[in-house]
């Protein structure tokens, strides 16, 4: 009997840093750049535009004041929301105490700061800008996104913002 011819084994089947991914199909969606490591001739890519705000930033269609705006608004909303910690864990059938949150009311400033940028922006606004920056979604209506943004550099005083929609 004679031995069984071995499957040769093809240069592609397991990936090399930096060489393979992401794929072509993956580069086109993103912002990449190259980074060289340590290792000589070893590299690997990283995507700078992870959400669509940072691509709108990386384009140029939102101004550096915009910009600001988008961090400080990203901020005061995760503050807001590490504030109230969500309690977790079992409970008796008998136990009838508030589920969900402590009694503190937390910081009253972080409270007010939310409430201001609510306040301005409105809900549906506010929604636009929450989704695009703390949740990373991607934006389906950017005149929007940067109309919630020059409101927030007009109401935190950044600058007067250039209107980038023409």
């Amino acid at each position: 009997m004679g031995k069984k011819a071995q499957p040769q084994r093809q240069d592609n089947d397991e990936p090399r840093p930096g060489i393979d991914r992401p794929t072509p199909e993956r580069r086109k969606k993103g912002r990449f750049r190259q980074v060289d490591t340590e290792n000589a001739g070893e590299s690997y890519y990283i995507d700078s535009a992870t959400f669509d705000i940072d691509d709108m930033h990386d384009r140029g269609s939102i101004s550096p004041e915009q910009w600001q705006a988008v961090e400080r608004f990203a901020d005061r909303v995760l503050a807001y929301r590490a504030q109230a910690p969500i309690k977790s864990g079992s409970r008796s059938c008998l136990d009838f105490s508030p589920v969900g949150h402590d009694d503190s009311d937390g910081d009253p400033q972080v409270s007010a700061d939310c409430r201001e940028i609510y306040d301005r922006l409105g809900f549906y606004a506010f929604n636009l800008l929450d989704a695009s920056i703390c949740r990373g979604e991607s934006i389906q209506h950017r005149e929007g996104v940067v109309w919630a943004l020059d409101q927030l550099v007009d109401l935190w005083g950044l600058t007067t913002a250039k209107k980038w929609l023409g």
